[in-house]
């Protein structure tokens, strides 16, 4: 399964003013002044995503106020999810009385149809995804403006990355109900529930996908070329996340695709 995730890090960029002519030798391809223009190094890179996960907002084709035949249902399922504050009324009534008689389903003939309300947008507290750490090869190429003031480029070979979820999916469900008898419509019932649609932290990590995460930055190095050793550096940027081959747990997706009332 192939999808696309877009995300941008969040991170600070340092603006360095410069005035240069243009026979700077800020912009020599030329050594310094005792120093190194350019250096490129290869390593272990280790991404640290930070920030908090943020509430998951579901999205479907069902309009507020769509109205559907309702099919077969089971009466279990039109008993569990009526809605408690509702009056009771002849429809459920009879409802009772078929599920005293052991009567598994309503079938399509009498179940009618449903204006159905709450499954257009909603948002989920307390949920939310996030990208674990993740180590990989990475290049970093550094260029010198003079021998403390450098811009770093870094870049990795892209690694798969697990996304782990946090909290529940539930669907504000509600309806209106009109059930019919040989043709002809009976009482409406209210119909109320939040249903479960998938645990994101019940079967391991949500989804995988690889990650690209190039990244920018002004350095500032202490210390003197050829006279310390030792040059401890602080710096200021900006990193670009950028996910793709996205891939969904197998059973979160199987939830997310067939769950139903």
């Amino acid at each position: 399964m192939q999808k696309t995730l877009l995300t941008i890090a969040t991170s600070s960029l340092m603006c360095l003013p410069v005035i240069a002519q243009a026979d700077s030798p800020l912009f020599s391809m030329h050594d310094g002044d005792g120093f190194k223009r350019f250096s490129v190094s290869v390593g272990a890179l280790h991404v640290m995503p930070q920030g908090k996960a943020q509430p998951i907002r579901v999205n479907t084709a069902v309009k507020d106020g769509e109205v559907a035949e309702v099919g077969d249902i089971s009466i279990e399922a039109v008993k569990s999810n009526l809605d408690p504050n509702m009056d009771s009324n002849s429809t459920t009534t009879i409802i009772n009385l078929l599920d005293g008689l052991n009567v598994d389903t309503l079938p399509a003939s009498l179940s009618g149809s449903a204006e159905i309300y709450g499954l257009e947008q909603w948002d989920n507290p307390n949920t939310g995804l996030e990208a674990e750490d993740v180590t990989t090869l990475g290049i970093m190429s550094n260029y010198f403006f003079t021998d403390n003031i450098s811009f770093e480029m870094k870049a990795g070979v892209p690694p798969k990355v697990d996304i782990n979820g946090k909290g529940k999916i539930y669907a504000p469900f509600s309806a209106k109900a009109t059930p019919e008898l040989l043709g002809l419509p009976l009482e409406s019932i209210d119909m109320k529930n939040d249903i479960l649609i998938t645990d994101l932290e019940a079967y391991g990590p949500v989804a995988s996908a690889r990650a690209w995460t190039p990244a920018f930055e002004f350095q500032y190095h202490f210390g003197k070329t050829g006279v310390n050793k030792f040059r401890p550096y602080v710096g200021l940027g900006l990193m670009y996340a950028y996910f793709n081959e996205l891939e969904l747990n197998d059973q979160t997706e199987k939830d997310l695709l067939t769950q139903a009332i």
